[in-house]
């Protein structure tokens, strides 16, 4: 069996000399595991996440044997992987999937996962973490796996680019820009400041595209760069969205109206400083659907990853998906 092939063995295990994750003891209790365990458990992980991501999603796996009847494992290589991985583990019974990576993959699971009934668990190893830090779901490991066993779904909805699902945001113009030009190999090295790199490159050397925002809530807007949330978070800690709601079945959309370097560079100090919503060249509405075009080639991301250029619909997806999360069930 390779790392991103799912066993056939329908009780096969994935040895692991990796143990990043304690064993149970009286110290650290298990919180009361649900009351109908998941039979299938499949972790889904993006070995290139993090420091040491390869060591933590094997020691998820061992942490998540001691407790769940049955738990697999699977990991990416390429993009697309995780996906295809996470529709596997559908056609294989699975009742719990498990995203042990940054955003990205979580996002590639819930493309594999929408409608169906299969809860998602996370376990955040990325380099911005934004589902986390807008939910909660701890950044220890550990921690992150008692959640999974003990947490509660709740049912989150997503929107769609395109065809397209994101769960916490997407963006056209600038920030699909960074994005683009952002390669993984900085991203290793630089972390978080990869992107504030290439942002910075960005506001010297353009001025920005022409983009076009249509929605019922607006009209017609002639912008320069646009990002729609469905959480308030947004590259970390930044709350670009504020009133954007992952329960909510609404859309959040940020439109930065001003072209031009100077422009752009004052839009990105003011969503540093939390300030931007308050200003004229920068509008805020809710939507369920809105439509971005432009006569450019303009990129398109959704939760960090590209998914292609304008023009593009954006729209509330029908069905809602259950992600494990702290606090009550709803």
């Amino acid at each position: 069996m390779t790392d991103n092939q799912l066993p056939a063995d329908p009780h096969g295990v994935v040895p692991t000399t990796d143990h990043l994750l304690s064993a149970p003891s009286p110290a650290k209790p298990l919180p009361a595991i649900r009351e109908r365990p998941p039979r299938l458990v499949v972790v889904i992980g993006n070995p290139a996440a993090g420091s040491s991501g390869r060591s933590v999603i094997r020691s998820t796996a061992a942490f998540l044997r001691r407790y769940a009847r049955r738990v697999e494992m699977g990991m990416t290589h390429a993009r697309g992987d995780a996906e295809a991985l996470c529709r596997e583990a559908v056609a294989a019974g699975a009742d719990l999937v498990v995203a042990a990576g940054g955003d990205g993959t979580i996002n590639e699971i819930v493309n594999g996962l929408a409608g169906t009934p299969v809860t998602l668990g996370v376990i955040p190893l990325g380099t911005a973490n934004v589902l986390a830090l807008e939910t909660g779901i701890p950044l220890d490991p550990e921690a992150a796996c008692r959640l999974v066993l003990s947490g509660r779904p709740r049912a989150l909805h997503l929107g769609l680019a395109g065809s397209r699902r994101f769960l916490l945001m997407a963006g056209a113009g600038f920030d699909a820009e960074v994005v683009y030009s952002t390669t993984l190999a900085w991203k290793k090295a630089m972390g978080k400041s990869a992107y504030v790199l290439a942002g910075f490159w960005h506001l010297l050397s353009q001025s920005g595209p022409r983009i076009t925002v249509s929605s019922a809530a607006t009209g017609t807007l002639q912008a320069t760069g646009i990002i729609i949330g469905k959480a308030r978070l947004y590259g970390g800690r930044f709350s670009v969205t504020p009133g954007a709601r992952l329960q909510e079945p609404l859309l959040e959309a940020c439109v930065f109206l001003r072209r031009g370097r100077a422009g752009r560079a004052h839009a990105a100090w003011r969503v540093l400083r939390g300030t931007h919503g308050a200003h004229r060249d920068v509008v805020i509405f809710k939507t369920d659907r809105l439509r971005v075009s432009s006569p450019d080639r303009v990129h398109v991301h959704a939760d960090g990853d590209l998914i292609g250029t304008l023009p593009l619909d954006f729209r509330v997806a029908p069905e809602t998906l259950r992600v494990i999360l702290p606090g009550p069930e709803a």
